[in-house]
C-alpha cells in the first residue's frame, strides 16, 4: 500500500432527516448567522454556494476547508481564539462563538486534556515505571504542545520528544511558542513521519493524536504497522479516535465538517478501535476514552 485511503463522504443520515434536524434550535441559528439554508445542499449545483458562505463567516469552517482540518483548526479550539493564524473573508462572531460551545468543540478539549493530563502520565507511570532515556515520538503533531506538560512533569525519564508534521507552518508556530525550558527536549520536524525519526534511534513510545480520524480501518491497520517498524521492543503507541457518538450528540458540527472538507470522520466503536491496533501488531490493548466520549484513546504494545 503506498498511499492511504479516507472513509467515503456520507452525508445522507443528514439529508434523509433534514426536516427534523432542521427544527433544532442550533440548526436554525446557525442558518441565520451565516445566512444560508441547508436545503439547498440538497442540490450538488447549489452546495458550493452553501459551503462558500459558512466558510466565508465562520474562521472554524473556513480553516477545515482550507487544510482539510488541520492543525490550526484544533489550535483555535485549545486557544478559544478562532481568529488565531486567520480568519473568515466576511466573519461573523456569533457563528463562530456558537460552534465553540457545541459538543465537538468541547470534546477535542477534552481530548487534548486528556491526553496531556492523563494518558501520557498514565503510560509513563504504568508502562515506564523507573526507566529513564525515554524517547517519544509524537507523530503527527500539528504544532507540538500535547506533550509539554509531561515532559515539564516527567523530565528525569523523557530524553527527547521526536515531533513530526507535515505542515511547516504549524512547524514553525510550535517553534515560536516552544517554551526555553523544553528547547532540546522537543524536537520538531518538518516531513513525512513514516519515513522514521530523523535522529536515527527508535521509539519507546509513540503518540498519534487525530492522524487515523479520517483513514479507513484497513488504512489504519497498515500505517500503524509501518509505524510500529519504528519503535523499540515492547514500545508502547498511544492513538486517538473518532468514536460512533459523534454524529448522534453533534449534527451540526458533524454535517458541517463533512460539507466544508469534503471528508467524513471514521466513527469506530471500540471494538474497532481494538481490531486496528491487534491487526497491526499491538498487543496489551487498552482502549480508554475522554469524558465527552467523542474520542477514544487506544493504547498498545509492540509484540
Amino acid at each position: 500500500m503506498t498511499s492511504f485511503t479516507l472513509v467515503p463522504l456520507e452525508m445522507d443520515w443528514f439529508f434523509e432527516n433534514i426536516d427534523e434536524y432542521l427544527k433544532r434550535e442550533e440548526f436554525q441559528e446557525f442558518q441565520e448567522y451565516v445566512g444560508v439554508d441547508y436545503r439547498d445542499a440538497l442540490e450538488p449545483e447549489k452546495r458550493h454556494e452553501v459551503v462558500d458562505r459558512i466558510c466565508n463567516a465562520s474562521s472554524i469552517f473556513y480553516e477545515i476547508r482550507r487544510a482539510k482540518g488541520g492543525a490550526f483548526f484544533p489550535e483555535k479550539v485549545y486557544r478559544e481564539d478562532v481568529n488565531f493564524y486567520n480568519k473568515a473573508p466576511k466573519w461573523v462572531p456569533e457563528a463562530d462563538e456558537l460552534i465553540l460551545h457545541r459538543p465537538m468543540c468541547y470534546s477535542l478539549n477534552l481530548r487534548f486534556k486528556t491526553i496531556s493530563e492523563m494518558i501520557v502520565p498514565y503510560v509513563l507511570e504504568r508502562r515506564f515505571k523507573d526507566r529513564e532515556g525515554i524517547i517519544i515520538g509524537n507523530l503527527g503533531c500539528g504544532l507540538g504542545k500535547d506533550l509539554h506538560e509531561s515532559v515539564k512533569r516527567y523530565s528525569g525519564q523523557i530524553s527527547r520528544v521526536i515531533s513530526i508534521d507535515s505542515d511547516g507552518e504549524a512547524i514553525q508556530h510550535g517553534l515560536r511558542e516552544m517554551p526555553d525550558q523544553l528547547e532540546g527536549k522537543i524536537k520538531l520536524y518538518e516531513g513525512n513521519f513514516l519515513r522514521g525519526n530523523p535522529e536515527g534511534e527508535k521509539y519507546d513510545l509513540c503518540l498519534l493524536v487525530g492522524v487515523i480520524c479520517p483513514l479507513t480501518n484497513e488504512s489504519s491497520i497498515y500505517l500503524l504497522s509501518q509505524v510500529r517498524k519504528q519503535m523499540s521492543e515492547k514500545a508502547t503507541i498511544a492513538v486517538s479516535s473518532s468514536s460512533f457518538r459523534m454524529h448522534h450528540h453533534d449534527p451540526l458540527c458533524s454535517f458541517n465538517i463533512q460539507l466544508t472538507s469534503g471528508w467524513a470522520l471514521n466513527c469506530r466503536t471500540e471494538d474497532d478501535l481494538y481490531a486496528v491496533f491487534s491487526e497491526a501488531g499491538f498487543g496489551h490493548i487498552e482502549i480508554l476514552r475522554e469524558p465527552s466520549g467523542f474520542n477514544y484513546i487506544g493504547i498498545g504494545t509492540k509484540i
